[in-house]
């Protein structure tokens, strides 16, 4: 794991940390992005898969919504095809970061997702060799 997120750019980026439907508020014709708290330096294509993850994650709700696996997916399909359009980012270079940030969201401890995230990592593992 260390060997891979070695492999990863640092970035000097703000990043958000916790980005997702449920941090950003819609008033007025504005968004805002709100709940800065675990805001960060870095690479925000992390910030990015790690919103990502949260999309595919079979046990992550945003209340008050509990969003069905297929639609986490094509919530994310969405959401990554924009920040790509947006931003010229590769989504090569997102998926690098998906390793690291499921080994940190373990630290999370969302309910029923510790298997689900044990698992993608074994396979992401077995893939790197």
């Amino acid at each position: 794991m260390l060997t891979e997120l070695e492999r990863l750019p640092e970035g000097e980026s703000v990043c958000h940390g916790d980005f997702h439907p449920d941090n950003v508020l819609q008033a007025g014709g504005r968004l805002t992005v709100i709940d800065w708290i675990d805001a960060n330096s870095g690479d925000p294509l992390c910030d990015a898969a790690r919103t990502s993850m949260m999309f595919l994650s079979p046990f992550v709700s945003m209340p008050p919504l509990s969003i069905p696996p297929e639609t986490g997916q094509r919530l994310n399909e969405a959401y990554l095809s924009e920040y790509c359009r947006l931003t010229g980012a590769d989504r090569a270079a997102i998926d690098r970061w998906r390793l690291p940030v499921a080994a940190a969201r373990l630290r999370e401890q969302i309910p029923g997702e510790r298997e689900w995230l044990l698992a993608y990592i074994d396979r992401q593992l077995e893939a790197c060799k």
